[in-house]
């Protein structure tokens, strides 16, 4: 099968071009899961064309929650979506039998894929990580996206991806979250057409688009969906200067989101900060300090305004600057 170059020539739940969504999870003053706010936020992805969104991922406070409160947010995010977009399980565990049975209960919520990780306390030998792989992907019939971070104990060196890429006919794409900037270009050069190779690094996204990645997982879609999308169909149709300009006006707003705390705390603020009754990051995480808050404010209002001259609004009163809210495509 040929690289996908276009949405229209994929299962949209099966694959992922475009920008695939990483929502904060809200919360409320109890700690609960808002489930009222969480479909606004969907909504408001899938207006803007996400082609996928993953819940209960680190961006979504993944490791904070109960495995029940998962398989919950798991279930309630398919049933908002109803096929409007795919939607991927975040699976990660200590133990390759736990990792098992997620995705297990994952494919029995309706997943459409599974983004796995690998435990993250001892760093694994290679034998140790083709059998987490393997046994997790021979336990499901969905898609298996691997999964290699920036903060990993255990780096996926290309070969080895190659060869499970080989091995395990589910095992189908990797986001690709090192922040090596040369990493995009070996995988799409090595591994087999039909693997997809998703860019997960905010700060190399533009580079990771331009080396051949099918999408963008990322959680800046929590800051504006519609710039997040319009970027990845800029660079799929080849309209590079478009990509750039659109690139460039996250470029400021990363720097924060991504560096100054974990991105769980940061998303979650960025809603909040757009109007959404997201709530306080889950203990032991503490929210972002008063001056990070109004340096986050300050940038979102700068935001709003480039955006404004990079993508005019057609039609009715463009938003003034500070005016969060109007961001994405609906009003929240």
């Amino acid at each position: 099968m040929d690289r996908v170059t276009t949405a229209d020539t994929v299962d949209r739940g099966r694959d992922f071009p475009g920008a695939t969504a990483f929502p904060a999870t809200p919360m409320g003053d109890d700690g609960s899961i808002r489930y009222d706010v969480l479909r606004r936020v969907l909504d408001e992805a899938l207006e803007a064309g996400v082609t996928g969104v993953a819940p209960g991922s680190t961006t979504g406070e993944g490791p904070f929650l109960s495995q029940d409160e998962k398989r919950d947010l798991l279930v309630a995010t398919v049933e908002h979506v109803g096929g409007r977009a795919g939607v991927v399980a975040s699976v990660g565990s200590m133990t390759t039998g736990e990792a098992v049975r997620m995705a297990e209960a994952s494919e029995r919520a309706g997943a459409s894929a599974l983004l796995v990780t690998l435990p993250q306390f001892f760093p694994l030998t290679e034998a140790e990580v083709r059998g987490h792989f393997t046994a997790v992907a021979d336990a499901t019939s969905l898609p298996v996206i691997l999964y290699n971070q920036a903060l990993a104990r255990t780096e996926l060196p290309p070969r080895l991806v190659v060869d499970l890429a080989m091995e395990s006919s589910n095992i189908a794409g990797i986001k690709e979250a090192s922040g090596r900037t040369t990493r995009i270009a070996e995988l799409v050069a090595t591994c087999p057409a039909d693997f997809a190779v998703y860019c997960g690094s905010g700060h190399l996204a533009l580079q990771g688009l331009l080396a051949g990645a099918r999408g963008w997982f990322t959680g800046f879609t929590n800051v504006d969906s519609e710039t997040c999308v319009r970027f990845c169909e800029a660079a799929r149709t080849g309209d590079w200067e478009l990509a750039r300009r659109l690139y460039e006006l996250t470029v400021p707003l990363s720097r924060v989101l991504y560096d100054r705390r974990p991105i769980a705390v940061s998303m979650k603020r960025a809603l909040v900060e757009r109007g959404y009754a997201a709530g306080e990051p889950r203990a032991p995480l503490h929210g972002l300090s008063d001056a990070d808050r109004s340096l986050l404010g300050q940038l979102m209002d700068d935001f709003v305004a480039a955006k404004q001259r990079v993508l005019p609004v057609d039609e009715g009163p463009s938003p003034s600057n500070g005016d969060r809210a109007n961001l994405s495509l609906i009003h929240i």
